[in-house]
């Protein structure tokens, strides 16, 4: 319930701690702590399960999320543009003049960008079923945990890699690429195949959430920042929550590799129509400016 409301948190933090220039960079440094995380995480956790007695393991893993809490409260990060609101004399800052209408940026382009984090999310939460539901069908269980590390492993390349990149890489066109290799994944025939198509999968992982909370962050007015970083956790969330169950229709009726088929059809559909519209945006936009100045 709390863990996709902290990351909007989180990231409200890191977006207004750096220049607009460096946000891309900013938020793609979060998304690879995020997977190293992700790939550390549940092998330390097992191996503690394993050496201690296992109500003491989540009690302290518990208390480590108390525990970065309560730094987070002690370090009070910023989480609005300071530059972008008025101050009094003091250089206090007092607030927004003026509220901005949600109808002013809650329009159709908010939505499509969130549409596409909500489809990546499907896809990464199909993704992560249809790699237990093979490795089971492999009978490589123990290989479940090495596998989803490697996954995670190439998301954390191609975090580093797009924040290291000079320009913005469209999120309808990261989610495209996603869908796309991660089909693949359908035709692995061992686990030592399943991670490489895995690896493939997960360079473009870490880019594409980048990618759709920098275009959130950019579309919308600061002061608004806070409210629609909000509506974007919520559409991962619903896409989280939708990946798993479409992946599992698909994996009990015709298998597990029809897991990875059906979701990534679903990235790949929102991603055409994303790029679709914003080029009819683009275009509609190019003609009333040509008949302005003509």
């Amino acid at each position: 319930m709390f863990v996709i409301p902290t990351f909007s948190i989180i990231r409200q933090a890191v977006i207004a701690a750096v220049p607009a220039d460096d946000r891309r960079t900013a938020i793609s440094l979060d998304s690879v702590a995020v997977e190293l995380s992700f790939m550390i995480g549940p092998a330390a956790a097992v191996w503690a399960a394993t050496t201690w007695p296992t109500r003491w393991v989540l009690f302290s893993i518990e208390m480590l999320g108390v525990a970065a809490g309560i730094l987070l409260w002690m370090a009070n990060p910023v989480l609005h543009d300071e530059a972008a609101e008025p101050v009094d004399d003091e250089g206090v800052s007092v607030g927004s003049a003026t509220a901005v209408p949600r109808s002013s940026w809650f329009r159709s382009g908010f939505l499509a960008v969130c549409l596409a984090s909500a489809a990546t999310t499907v896809v990464l939460g199909g993704t992560d079923l249809g790699i237990v539901a093979a490795l089971r069908d492999f009978g490589a269980q123990s290989s479940i945990g090495w596998v989803l590390a490697v996954w995670g492993f190439g998301s954390l390349l191609g975090g580093l890699v797009y924040g290291g990149l000079k320009r913005s890489i469209s999120a309808f066109w990261l989610l495209g690429a996603l869908a796309v290799s991660t089909a693949p994944m359908a035709l692995a025939t061992g686990a030592p195949l399943l991670a490489v198509l895995s690896f493939v999968a997960g360079l473009l992982c870490a880019p594409t959430i980048t990618a759709t909370v920098d275009q959130v962050s950019r579309v919308v007015p600061a002061s608004a920042r806070g409210e629609a970083m909000g509506w974007h956790g919520s559409f991962m969330t619903a896409g989280m929550a939708l990946g798993a169950p479409l992946a599992g229709f698909a994996i009990d009726h015709l298998g597990w590799g029809a897991g990875f088929v059906l979701v990534a059809a679903v990235g790949l559909a929102v991603a055409v129509a994303g790029v679709g519209a914003t080029t009819s945006r683009r275009r509609v936009a190019t003609r009333r400016a040509d008949a302005a100045l003509s």
